[in-house]
């Protein structure tokens, strides 16, 4: 006999309780008191308030904002069992020069090798099923087994996104504010030319919102001699929807988003809802941000070495427990100036 069938049979023998002793019982205390029962006239018999409710037959869920890492940044898995990933990075130097009969002093070219370490972490969750829940279950048809399950891996996907967009400093995992912290990044200051000499791009205009873009696009290539070019812009969703519906008041009465894309100023724009009030010790507090980055894999990579994983079904007494982890180091960047990002926007 299987679970299902198991739980099939008890609550047959249960049901077949309730009906022949408990209900009735149940039935002329509650009568007796007038507690929420009322009797039908034509079958002689009783039924619950409960039964005068309707309930809908798709539940509401909740639904956690995106979690945006992924589509960002190309998403590297190397294995369970790993303590660090570490690169390695290769600098090369030297010119020549034109030396004349007899000069002995030539320049040397050069290569040096050095490896940067970035630990990893482990993050753990768990989830439980009574055997009260179990039961329920069998007789609802709801799994709500598989909607824990869900949740556990939201609760691992969210703590892996918030390391690779903030990092952990206590635990040594770097994200894109860590490295934005540690000088990696180009800050640009918007101008304060917004209604109320304000930065936020909600009191701009959009040519003005332009000038903002413009020295955002530009700052990795301009700090690298031209080798990186800054292809993805991530907004927030309220600065998202002003780059779609805010127009320019010149002739073209064109919108952001369309100059952006008719100037191939950004191969793609994301919305993301952790920009839209970022927090990061030493930075910044509680502004909008707005960033640019290329999207090369030599650039920023995320490795999560492990991702969701569960271990097998534990009973605890009454309890199904399930234990489910992940391991991640971060987000890595590669090369300095390969990102840049624009405050209080």
């Amino acid at each position: 006999m299987d679970r299902k069938q198991y739980f099939e049979m008890k609550l047959d023998m249960d049901s077949q309780l309730l009906r022949e002793r408990t209900l009735p019982k149940l039935q002329a205390m509650m009568v007796s008191s007038n507690m929420g029962f009322r009797r039908d006239a034509d079958t002689n018999g009783f039924f619950l308030s409960r039964e005068l409710t309707a309930l809908e037959k798709t539940a509401i869920e909740y639904m956690p904002p995106e979690f945006t890492a992924r589509k960002l940044w190309t998403v590297e898995n190397l294995g369970a069992g790993l303590k660090s990933v570490n690169y390695a990075e290769i600098l090369r130097s030297g010119k020549a020069k034109f030396l004349s009969d007899g000069e002995t002093e030539v320049p040397n070219a050069s290569a040096t090798r050095s490896e940067t370490p970035s630990p990893v972490r482990k993050g753990k969750i768990l989830y439980s099923i009574t055997l009260e829940e179990m039961e329920a279950m069998a007789r609802s048809g709801v799994p709500l087994d598989s909607q824990k399950a869900l949740a556990a891996k939201e609760g691992v996907e969210a703590l892996l996104n918030d390391s690779v967009w903030f990092g952990d400093k206590a635990r040594g995992i770097k994200g894109f504010f860590s490295w934005a912290k540690d000088g990696m990044l180009n800050v640009i200051t918007p101008a304060s030319v917004g209604v109320g000499s304000t930065n936020t791009w909600s009191t701009k205009t959009a040519e003005q919102i332009w000038d903002d873009l413009v020295n955002l696009a530009v700052a990795s290539e301009n700090a690298t001699n031209d080798t990186i070019r800054s292809n993805v812009l991530a907004v927030s969703g309220s600065n998202y929807n002003l780059l779609m519906y805010k127009k320019f008041t010149d002739t073209t009465g064109q919108t952001l988003m369309a100059r952006i894309k008719e100037t191939g100023m950004f191969d793609r724009i994301e919305r993301c809802p952790e920009l839209k009030s970022v927090t990061h010790a030493g930075l910044v507090s509680n502004k909008g941000v707005a960033i640019a980055f290329s999207d090369r894999p030599d650039c920023f990579k995320i490795h999560h070495p492990l991702e969701f994983t569960t271990l097998p079904l534990e009973v605890e007494g009454f309890e199904h427990k399930v234990y489910c982890h992940a391991d991640t180091a971060g987000l890595l960047q590669y090369r300095k100036h390969a990102g840049s990002y624009l405050l209080d926007v």
